[in-house]
């Protein structure tokens, strides 16, 4: 297995591979509560305003960090890496809310309401 080195060649391929505009995006240049710069290129490739995000955490100013998930269907592992980039956030000294979208499953995925409200009822036992 080759090894994998997250450096700025790689994330240069990836902007390309996936179409990613360079213009909308910007590296991380910044750290957040006790994560370094270097901890948060780490755990993402890029951001938009986080720069304003960090500056206002670091004064004081009330912030919080959302991220959410879809739940149609079985939790996996892109469900738990979200988790726990939002719990390494949350150890660092950022406020965080999740938020678990059922509604994306029934308009995204033409999934019955009531499958919808099932998953969700069964997601967030498992989460909570």
């Amino acid at each position: 297995m080759n090894e994998v080195v997250f450096d700025q060649q790689y994330y240069d391929t990836v902007m390309k591979e996936f179409g990613y505009s360079p213009l909308e995006f910007e590296s991380i240049s910044f750290s957040l509560g006790s994560l370094t710069k270097e901890d948060l290129q780490r755990q993402w490739l890029c951001h938009m305003n986080g720069t304003s995000f960090a500056n206002a955490s670091s004064a004081d100013e009330r912030v919080i960090a959302t991220t959410g998930f879809g739940l149609s269907g079985t939790p996996h592992m892109g469900t738990l890496s979200q988790i726990l980039r939002a719990l390494r956030l949350q150890q660092a000294g950022i406020p965080v809310q999740v938020v678990l979208g059922d509604l994306d499953a029934y308009n995204g995925k033409n999934t019955p309401l009531d499958r919808a409200h099932e998953l969700a009822s069964v997601n967030f036992k498992t989460f909570y």
